[in-house]
This record gives C-alpha cells, sequence and structure tokens, in this order.
C-alpha cells in the first residue's frame, strides 16, 4: 500500500538530510524537497504545499519551533503538518511544546516510528484538504442556494406588486428602516436576514385576500398578515418569515390579534415590524406634503404602550430626526399601457416582457416617447402596466 504524498525537510545539505530522504521515499507517489534553513524554507513552503514537514530544532537565524509557527501562520500551508527533530539535549521538553508543533522525535530516531509519524501527519494532512474542499463546496452550494432564495422572494415581490400596485418598493423601505431599527437594538446579524425578508413579503397575505383595504382602521387590519404568515409557513426556507410577519399586529398591551401576547411574548422583529408598516402606511395616506413625515409619526406616538412597544417606537422617532434619508411619501400606481397620457413621470425603468429597456425611471413622457411605448407593447407586451409617480402633472388631473 503506497502513502504518497509532499514532503519538506528543513535540513541542510549532510549526510543525514540523504539518510533522511532515502527513509522516507518509501513509493514513487511520494515527493520530497529540501531546504537548507527555515528561512530557506519558508517560500518553498508557499509553492510546494507539503503534507508534512521534518525540521532541525537548532538554527541561529530561527529555531525549528519558530519555523512551525511561521508555517501555520501561512494560509496556504496552513494545512501542512510539522514534525521537530529534536537533539538527544539541550532541547525543550517534548511536553512543552506549543500547540504549532504537531510532533517530534528526538535524535537518534527509531526509523519505524519516524515512518509511522509521517505517514500519520501526511493522512491528517489530506484529511484536512478533504474537509477544506468539501467546506468550499459546501460555501458555494450555500451561495447559490441563497441566488435561488433571492430569485423567489423577487418572484413573490412582483406578483404582490401586481396586486397592490407600490407594494414592491413599499416593502423595500419597511425592510431598510426595520433593518437600522434593529441595529440600535443590536439584534445579532443570524436574525436579520429573516427580519429582511418579513419586510419585503409582509403583504404576500393580499394575495389570498384581493380587494382588501389598507385602512388600518378596519376590523380586519390584522387578517392579511395572518394570511401573510400561513403562506410563507407552508415554505420550508421561511417558516420563522411567516412567524414574524403572523405576530406583527400581536398589541403591546395583550389586546391584538391573532394570539393577544404581550410584551415580551411578542418577538422583537414583530415589534419592530410593526411600527415601521404602520408608519409607511399612514404616510402613504397622508401623501407628500410638506411636514408628512412628523404628520405621520404624529398618528403613532398616542398609541406608544397600547399598540406599540414604546422603546422601538423612540428608537424610530430618533432614526427619523437624525437619519438624512428619512422616508417620504412615494406614491405611485400601475397604469394600463393604453391609458398612459403625456405627461406621466415613471417611477421605475420601463422594460418590455423581452427586457428590452425603453425608458429610465424619473422620465417624463412626451408625446413621441408615449407613441414609441404604445407601438413597441402591440410587437413586444408591456405586462402588467407601467408604474408612474401620482404626483405626475398630467395624473392630478385624472
Amino acid at each position: 500500500m503506497t502513502h504518497g504524498g509532499r514532503i519538506l525537510i528543513v535540513v541542510p545539505p549532510s549526510p543525514r538530510l540523504d539518510d533522511l530522504r532515502d527513509l522516507l521515499v518509501t513509493d514513487r507517489e511520494r515527493i520530497i524537497r529540501a531546504a537548507a534553513s527555515p528561512a530557506a524554507a519558508l517560500p518553498v513552503a508557499r509553492s510546494f504545499h507539503p503534507h508534512a514537514i521534518l525540521c532541525e530544532f537548532e538554527y541561529p537565524e530561527m529555531d525549528g519551533i519558530e519555523f512551525c509557527k511561521r508555517i501555520k501562520e501561512i494560509p496556504a500551508t496552513s494545512v501542512g503538518h510539522c514534525l521537530l527533530l529534536l537533539p538527544p539535549s539541550g532541547a525543550p521538553e517534548p511536553r512543552l511544546l506549543p500547540d504549532w508543533v504537531d510532533d517530534y522525535v528526538v535524535h537518534p530516531h527509531d526509523e519505524t516510528e519516524l515512518l509511522a509519524k509521517v505517514a500519520a501527519l501526511i493522512r491528517l494532512s489530506r484529511l484536512q484538504d478533504l474537509l477544506e474542499r468539501e467546506r468550499r463546496k459546501h460555501e458555494r452550494v450555500k451561495r447559490e442556494l441563497a441566488k435561488t432564495f433571492d430569485r423567489l422572494v423577487g418572484v413573490f415581490e412582483y406578483l404582490i406588486d401586481l396586486q397592490v400596485p407600490g407594494a414592491m418598493e413599499r416593502g423595500k423601505r419597511v425592510s431598510e428602516w426595520a433593518l437600522k431599527i434593529a441595529a440600535r437594538f443590536s439584534v445579532p446579524a443570524h436574525y436579520l436576514d429573516e427580519l429582511r425578508t418579513a419586510g419585503r413579503l409582509y403583504e404576500i397575505g393580499r394575495l389570498a385576500q384581493p380587494g382588501l383595504s389598507a385602512d388600518r382602521e378596519t376590523s380586519a387590519k390584522w387578517s392579511y398578515v395572518v394570511s401573510s404568515g400561513a403562506i410563507l409557513e407552508k415554505i420550508h426556507v421561511m417558516e420563522e418569515v411567516g412567524s414574524l410577519i403572523e405576530s406583527t399586529y400581536e398589541n403591546w398591551d395583550g389586546t391584538g390579534l391573532p394570539n393577544r401576547w404581550c410584551q415580551g411574548q411578542i418577538p422583537l422583529r414583530s415589534r419592530i415590524l410593526r411600527v415601521v408598516i404602520d408608519y409607511f402606511e399612514a404616510l402613504q395616506r397622508i401623501g407628500s406634503a410638506p411636514g408628512a413625515a412628523t404628520r405621520a409619526l404624529d398618528e403613532l406616538s398616542p398609541h406608544s404602550g397600547t399598540w406599540y412597544d414604546p422603546l422601538v417606537l423612540q428608537h424610530f422617532s430618533a432614526l427619523l430626526v437624525d437619519d438624512p434619508d428619512t422616508p417620504t411619501a412615494d406614491l405611485t400606481e400601475r397604469v394600463p399601457v393604453t391609458e398612459l397620457e403625456v405627461g406621466m413621470v415613471l417611477a421605475h425603468d420601463l422594460r418590455t416582457t423581452r427586457g428590452v429597456k425603453l425608458l429610465s425611471e424619473g422620465a417624463v413622457l412626451d408625446a413621441k416617447t408615449l407613441d414609441v411605448v404604445q407601438r413597441r407593447h402591440l410587437s413586444d407586451p408591456i405586462i402588467g402596466g407601467v408604474q408612474v409617480r401620482v404626483g405626475s402633472t398630467a395624473y392630478l388631473h385624472r
């Protein structure tokens, strides 16, 4: 049975080096290189990637222990294992050797013992190589799954936006501000992805309840988030996201639904979502008039300690004051291509079903561009209509 492997011997040219070479060449698959000193061995190790490194203990410029430490600090060779060749006297007690020395033999060494220890180090290095490859493979799979997950979320956002125009943009803003509040509470990073997704998809329940008003004053104000939770909890990777959304309309004082939880029974991330969602929906009703942000916050403030966690609302209020990106209403509506009018302003880039970009976000429709859009629509349909800003001059007179 062959052992193979790459071995680096750090021993000055001498009969001892020749003896070690002859002893360690046990089969044709084993590759052995030598270096006369630790300083000379370091660049060799970087390019050779040895499985096992044998090093003399005594060198004037760098002893074997320091060399082993330097080897472990090089990422490209950190899986290589070091075996120290100790002299019969003048060396530290083997039991006091530091962790970066993997093994040792004392001169004069027993050949069988040396061969066994080198073979064990090679096997260990190969096992670590295998584990590293599996780790990298696992990371690649995780990245692919993350991309697939993001695409799935994107599809859901698009479907929601078709049913509730403007929901996609609103969900992104809810998500962004929920994360800002979470940062003030030092929410651990591994909980933030679920909060981000919950902010983007909290309105998915409207697909199951078409026509349900977004008016929070109705008795059914909480029902679509329960539907959202029920939908997402059917998807294994979104169970926690669904649970967070479903708890959004539990009130701080225990009068909310569906479970009538109170205070600490309600997940912190759900309490954060509640404040941000209600703020943006108040902002949506108020519009983009001067002072809209303050008026929207004023709608929430009387319910501090009843509907809302007072501390969450306090942090959100502070953010609105301190943050230069204080949100304002960005009212949009999806308009069929056939109903577009001169003067409307695009809320998003306009693309055809085939992905051809016709106009950029913010473009104002004039007679010429409107004719181009409508002609292109006949051959390459613009499905779902066009998102325009409600504040457009033409739109205000509809």
